[in-house]
Parts: structure tokens; sequence; C-alpha cells
């Protein structure tokens, strides 16, 4: 069953404030968010909201808890309130009666419809807990809603009658997102470190990331593992080993000593603990492994880890390393424990590599995080070398990333193969590489490693690629061809599949006798296919991306999980790009959702989350997340990351038609955005046209269409001919425009971006309302309308609903409306206070037909005498003209 984290459960309670009076309760564990959800329905608009927070100095004190709440409600008559109640006893039937005393006591006061927020309700009074479980159960009549939240489920309790929700852990996305924000410019491989030993609690993971101190921030300094315990922890921990027995908590904490724990030597030091490790599965308290176990959750295993003396940890250490002496890696860890870590170093960083094949990953990382404080000889290089690889083929990227810095290039028999790992590092997580770097190892050294050479001038041209770098990206790719390796038929296919990829960026065709729709992608090796897929989205031909990445994404289980991820994040690349707003969000979820710790960039990353929250229309979010982009992107030097930074902001601004705000960023991105080939690239051309439309700048309009129109070239795209189709919309005369948008609505193909083509449809409408065309106009927008929810795009939808919403008709001018041309003639002299006398003269007819047609008016219009004629059509007549 799907787990709710907090936003989720706000837009829970958001639906329920306009149901009958209903409660909810929402369980987490310490720290998990719950106050903080509960600040964040505080400030909900709907209703009045109060909230009560429990004080657990009062928990000795009956109905302690009622009166916090009725306090809140009425603050001095308080105490007035509660004598009202009669707790005869403290037996279910006397708390039962004393419960319906306090319904009837709140329906008595005749609130106003009212949001009860309870915190901590299970840290009350028994029984005001009683009381409020009563009361929660029986709100029709009280005029309130109400959410309590607790840390224990609430089966058999009070509450247990109510609608439950538990609060999930945060996402990896979410930590991930937490974690780099607290982080800065640390070291990456922080986040997936410190996020598994917080297990997604939010609290928990910004007191764990403050009992680091700068060194190990910044990565110079291996973690102690497991992390250190901090009160968040503890409480998390003990309520997890709430009324666990001592012979059971005993083998427990000896499993906790290890990130892998040996069942028989566990046994050796205790035989009746047999039946106890049974017992502990039985829990979740263990995990077996074959011949191992697991401490479930890691913030038990911290605190029992560090609630056991330095002592105590040293002398079981050595008793299970005697007891393991058969498992070498078990007994180099505790090994490591007892008579020195340089002695076992190498052995730990070989039995990581191992955990990791056997995916074992976190035992891997805290016998790597152990031995890395080791300074690396040879051997130990050459063992960490493995296990970079091994980390990386498991997509592991910023972990790999935080040991591959360990390794001496001088000290490992193949740099060139070191360094392709380096930068295959590099490449996912800033999209950046040293070209002298590269360069001048592979003049050193190609001769003897030619193979590796090769694979260090494709990484470089691909990092130059997704840069958007063709020139330095074409200045490697000759240097591969001067190498003059004789290489393989498939590293050559590869090759040439790379050089198709940066010819779509320069926005040319396949080569001649590529045809990439008549190739058959299951006959084609796993990174063919998503080169092949990045060339695809470059062209626009996004059907045919879908595909090619669809079919490499069925291969990730028997492929390296990097290439699985990239295909993964290219079909994000791909659907974002492609109009299908709807396919974007759906894409990213499943990139979030799936993806192991691999970074894209953070300044991509926050790219693409950004773009999520754009798509479905929340514009701040989308803001926040650009400019801690924008940040990252300037700082790592990412110039084409921030370019389509500024252009997605210049999309926010459009959307919410802050044309002022529009134009200054837009402007910039247009001057970023001449340093790229492609004007498709960033797609913010013609949003830039309609801003200096909307803000009276269309001598500029028509100079930044001029100039598209150029660079765009005698090969036009998908996007292109309706982008630009509607920003020349926007600047011709109605007469011109008109005809001009209904060919290129007319002649759209299939393929065409419905995000695009709803943006034009919107224009055509508006252009068709100015020339007069209104019924027409209607109809186009809804067109434009049934568009944008094809796509997704609902705040363009919602936009377009208002214009759509049927307007309120005026019975007074429509009685008007239906008069004779003479009536209404009359009605505009007898406004303007002439008399009828007067009107009879001016339209050379009697008093008395004037004085009927007079009569008749008034009946038609629903009014009774000439002042009132005047009363009730004054400011209105001008519309009847």
């Amino acid at each position: 069953m799907h787990t709710p984290d907090a936003a989720q459960i706000t837009q829970t309670v958001a639906a329920m404030l306009d149901a009958p009076e209903s409660a909810l309760v929402v369980v987490g564990e310490p720290g998990s968010g719950k106050s903080h959800l509960l600040d964040r329905l505080r400030s909900h608009p709907s209703l009045p909201t109060v909230v009560v927070r429990a004080n657990p100095a009062e928990a000795g004190f009956p109905v302690s808890g009622v009166s916090a709440l009725l306090a809140e409600l009425r603050g001095d008559h308080r105490g007035e309130l509660v004598r009202h109640l009669d707790v005869r006893s403290d037996d279910p039937v006397g708390l039962f009666a004393a419960g319906h005393d306090l319904v009837a006591l709140l329906a008595g006061m005749r609130l106003p419809p009212m949001l009860v927020l309870v915190d901590d309700v299970d840290l009350m009074d028994e029984v005001s807990q009683s009381l409020l479980g009563t009361v929660a159960s029986r709100l029709p009549g009280t005029n309130l809603r109400m959410v309590l939240t607790t840390t224990t489920p609430p089966a058999g309790g009070p509450f247990a009658a109510l609608r439950a929700l538990t609060l999930a852990p945060l996402s990896r996305a979410r930590s991930h997102e937490l974690v780099q924000g607290l982080l800065g410019d640390a070291d990456p491989a922080l986040v997936p470190i410190v996020a598994h030993f917080a297990g997604g609690n939010p609290k928990l993971l910004t007191e764990q990331l403050s009992l680091l101190g700068s060194d190990q921030l910044n990565g110079s300094t291996r973690l102690a593992l497991p992390l250190r315990p901090s009160p968040t922890l503890d409480a998390v921990a003990e309520q997890r080993l709430n009324g666990l027995e001592p012979a059971l908590r005993r083998p427990l904490a000896a499993a906790a000593l290890a990130p892998l724990a040996h069942r028989e030597a566990l046994l050796s030091l205790d035989p009746r603990w047999s039946g106890a490790l049974e017992d502990l599965v039985d829990l979740g308290l263990l995990r077996a492994l074959g011949a191992h176990v697991v401490v479930q959750d890691p913030r038990v295993r911290t605190h029992l880890y560090w609630s056991q003396s330095g002592q105590r940890r040293r002398s079981l250490h050595a008793a299970l390393a005697e007891a393991a002496k058969d498992e070498p890696r078990i007994a180099a860890w505790h090994l490591s424990f007892v008579d020195g870590l340089h002695l076992h170093a190498t052995t730990l960083v070989e039995a990581a590599v191992d955990l990791a094949e056997e995916n074992f990953i976190w035992p891997a990382v805290e016998y790597a995080e152990r031995a890395a404080g080791v300074p690396s000889g040879t051997q130990h290089g050459e063992a960490l070398s493995r296990l970079v690889v091994r980390l990386l083929e498991r997509g592991e990227t910023s972990l790999a990333g935080r040991y591959v810095r360990d390794i001496d290039l001088a000290q490992t028999g193949e740099p060139l193969q070191l360094m392709a790992l380096r930068l295959s590092i590099e490449l996912l997580d800033v999209r950046r590489t040293s070209d002298e770097m590269v360069n001048a190892l592979v003049d050193a050294e190609s001769v003897d490693e030619p193979e590796a050479a090769v694979a260090l001038l494709e990484l470089t041209t691909m990092s130059h690629v997704e840069r958007w770098q063709p020139g330095p990206a074409r200045a490697q790719l000759e240097r591969l061809e001067q190498l003059g390796v004789d290489l393989d038929p498939e590293r050559q296919a590869q090759v040439s599949r790379l050089t198709d990829v940066l010819d779509a960026l320069e926005g040319k065709d396949p080569a001649p006798g590529r045809d990439p729709q008549a190739e058959d992608p299951r006959s084609m090796p796993l990174p063919h296919l998503v080169l092949a897929g990045r060339a695809a989205t470059l062209r626009q031909q996004h059907a045919l991306a879908r595909r090619l990445f669809t079919v490499a994404l069925t291969r990730r289980r028997s492929a390296t999980a990097v290439w699985g991820q990239l295909a993964r994040y290219g079909q994000v690349l791909n659907e974002t790009r492609s109009g299908h707003l709807r396919r974007g969000r759906a894409a990213i979820d499943d990139w979030e959702d799936n993806r192991p710790w691999t970074f894209h960039g953070p300044s991509e990353e926050a790219y693409v989350r950004a773009w999520y929250a754009w798509s479905d229309g929340r514009l701040e979010r989308a803001r926040d997340l650009i400019s801690i982009g924008l940040d990252q992107a300037q700082r790592h030097s990412a110039p084409s990351v921030h370019a389509r930074l500024l252009s997605l902001l210049g999309a926010t601004h459009v959307l919410d038609e802050d044309w002022d705000a529009a134009l200054e960023v837009l402007r910039r991105a247009h001057a970023e955005g001449l340093a790229f080939r492609d004007p498709a690239l960033l797609r913010h051309g013609a949003d830039y046209v309609e801003t200096c439309v909307r803000t009276g700048r269309t001598g500029e309009g028509r100079s930044v269409l001029t100039l598209l129109e150029q660079r765009v070239g005698p090969h036009s795209s998908p996007w292109s001919r309706v982008a630009l189709a509607r920003a020349r919309g926007l600047l011709l005369p109605v007469p011109e425009a008109v005809p001009h948008l209904a060919k290129v609505v007319a002649d759209a193909p299939p393929d065409t971006s419905p995000y695009e083509l709803g943006r034009t449809l919107t224009a055509y409408a508006e252009r068709l309302a100015e020339g007069g065309d209104v019924d027409e106009a209607r109809r186009i927008r809804m067109l434009a309308d049934a568009t944008f929810e094809r796509s997704g795009a609902h705040a363009w939808a919602e936009r377009l609903a208002e214009q759509l919403k049927p307007v309120a008709r005026d019975p007074y001018v429509e009685a008007v409306s239906a008069l004779s041309e003479e009536e209404r003639h009359i009605v505009r002299l007898a406004m303007a206070g002439r008399r009828t006398r007067e009107i009879a003269a001016d339209l050379h007819l009697s008093v008395r037909s004037v004085e009927l047609r007079l009569t008749r008016i008034y009946r038609t219009i629903g009014v009774a005498s000439r002042a009132q004629l005047v009363a009730v059509l004054d400011g209105r007549l001008r519309t009847t003209d």
C-alpha cells in the first residue's frame, strides 16, 4: 500500500475541509515532519485554524489536554468551560459519558467552521486522549474538522475508529534535495550515505549533518560508520525497541557491531541466541541473508552500536574475529578494531569489492569507508579501482566518485583506465572534463593502452556534447581518428553513433545511408540505443526516441546500471522537450523512483525538478528550484544549463502574465542562447517575441523574430514551424495574422508538440477576437483548451477556462436589445432627460403614441416608471448601442 508524504496528506486535508465535519490521524515517528505538516495546514486559507500542542509535563494532570484545546477555542473562558465537564470516573463508562458531554459543549459553543490541529496527541494525559477520541468520532454539529498527530499507531486506542495515514519517509529525491541544500559545495557522496543512515527522516537528516566536521563534509576525512547518534535517532530507535526483552536486545546489540554479521560467529558468543536470532528476524529487527544477518533499520543499529562502551565493543570484536576466522572478510572487519586498521585496509577494500558484486551496497560502503582512511599502496589502489567499477555498474555514481579520488594514478598499472573511470563519474556528475589532462595522458600512454585512450576521448567528446559545445567535441573526435587505433566493429559503431549525436546537436541530418526510422532497436546494443535516442531527441523525433529508450529500459537488468540510468534520464530529456507535459512528468516520476544515487549534475537536477513544478502550475516552487540551479550552474561552469534555467524562468513569468519580469529574464536567455547554434535547444524565442508585444515593444519583437528566422534558416523543425508562426501572428496586423495562423494550425502534422500547438491556438483566438469574430475565437479557445488538456498543461487550460466561462447575462440589457429600433431610440431620449412632448416632436409622433410606446417599454424591461427606467439603465445603455 502506498504511504503518503506530507504534501499528499496536505492535499487530503484540503479536500476534507469541504466535507462534513471529519477527523484524520497522522502517524509518524519522531522527526518525521508531523509538526511541519501542521504548520503547513495552519496557513491554509479555507478555514480559521487553531493548533494545540501537547505538553508532556502536564501528562499527569487529567483533562489538561482538553483544557488546552478549549483555551485555543475560547481563550480566557476555558476554566468555566472545563467545569462543565463531569468526569465522574476514569472507567470506560464514565469517560464515554464525559466525552458525550464534551461533544455537547462544543456544539453549544456555536463555533464558526474551524480546523483543529492537535500535535502529539499521544503525549497528552490519558483522560484527554479518551475524551478527544470520542469527540473526533462524533464531530457533526460542532462545525469542527480535526487533524491529530501521533507517533504510535492508533490501533486499539481511543482513535482506532478514525481514518489514519502514516507519513512516509522522504523519498530518495527529497532526501537528496534536502541534504544537498544543506551541504552546498560539500562532497555529494554524503547525500546517499547520510540519507541511508537517517532512514528518510527529515529532522534526523539535519541532525546527522550537524554532527559532521568540516573535514568530513569536504571529503578529506572519512566518516565513522555508523554515524554518531542524535536525540531524534535515539527516540526513533527506542520506539522501535520498546518492550524488547533483554534476552533479545543482547544478540541484537552484538549484531549491530558489523554491517554484515555472521550468524555462526554470533552464536559462538552464546549458543542460546539461536532462537533469539530467529525471533529478531520475525520481529523485523534483523534480516537474514544466507549465513549472515543485518540489522534491518540503520537507526536501530546506530543506537545500539554507540550505546555500548568502547571497551565492550573491542572485546566483542575480538571474540567475533576469532569465531569468524574462516570468513576472511568478516574477520577483517572485526580485526581492524582490535589490532590496527592499517594491517587490514587492503583486505577490507577487497571485501568491499566482493560485497558490491553481491549487491550488498551498504556493507560495501562501510568497509570502503573504514579502509579509505589509510593511504593506498599499489595493491590497495587496484582494489579500490575494482570497487569503483562495481559501484558504477550499479549506478552508484556519487559513491564511486568518493572512492576514485583516493586512488593515486602513479600507483596503478593502468592510468588511462583509471582516468576513464574518473571522467565517467565527472561526466555523470557535473558534465565537465579536462581536455588538457586527457590529451596529456593519451599522448603518454596511448601506445600501451590504445583501447583506454579511445575510451577517454569518447568520454570527453560526450561531455562536450552534453554541454552543447560542438567545437571542442569535434576536436576530441579528430584526436581519436588521429590515434590510428584499429577499433573492433562494436566500438567503431559506437564512435559513429556518438558522431551522429554531435551532428544532431549542430542541426545536421543523419549521415547518408543511415535511416534511424528503419533500424530495429531490438538488435542494437544498449549504449547504441541510448546514443541513438539522444540524437533523435535533438532532432525532435520524439516518437522515435521514445521507442528507443523504451527498448533500452527493458534491458536494464542485463546491462550495467549506468547505461540503464542514462536511458532513463534520456527518456526524461525527450519527454520534457516533446510538448507532452503529462508524459514528461511521468518520465521524471519514473526516474526519481527507480534511480540509484546517480547524479546528472546538481544544476541539471534542479532544472528537471523546476520543469516538473512549472508544468504542474506550481510556479513559486519552480522559481525556488531555478534559483538554486542558476547558482549551481554558475559555480560548476555549466552555461548550457544556465541558459535553459533562464529560459524556463521566463516561461514561469509568461504563464503568470508578469510581462515585465518575463522581459528581463528572456533578454538574458536570448543573449546566452546566441552561443548555441540551434535556437530549438532553448525554445524561448516565441515567448520573447510575445513578451515584447505585451509590453508594447513591437520593434524589439520584430528584431528578435527576424534573428530567429535567420538562425532557423531553410531547415525548419517541428518546434520552429509552430512557435515562430505564433510569433509572426502576434506581430502581424489582424487581417494578415488571422489567415496566417489559420493555415499553420490547419497544416500542423500529427507529431506537432501539443503544448506549442495550444499556445499558437491561443494566439489565433486572440487575433480573431481582436478582428471582431467572437464566435470563432471562442471555438478556437475551446480547441486550445482541449489541446492543453491533452498535453497535460493544466495551468494553461485553467487560464483558458476563465475566458470560456459564460458571461452572466444582464436581464435589463437583454430586454433593451429585444426592443425595436424606434423603441430603443425613445429609451435613449428618455435617458437624456427629454420630456414626452419633446420626444413626440423629435419622432413626428403624437404624445399619445409616445405614451403607449413608453408603457410597452416599461413592461418589456420590467420597470414601473420613467424614474425607475433611468435608474436601472444608468451605465448599461451603452452596451446596447
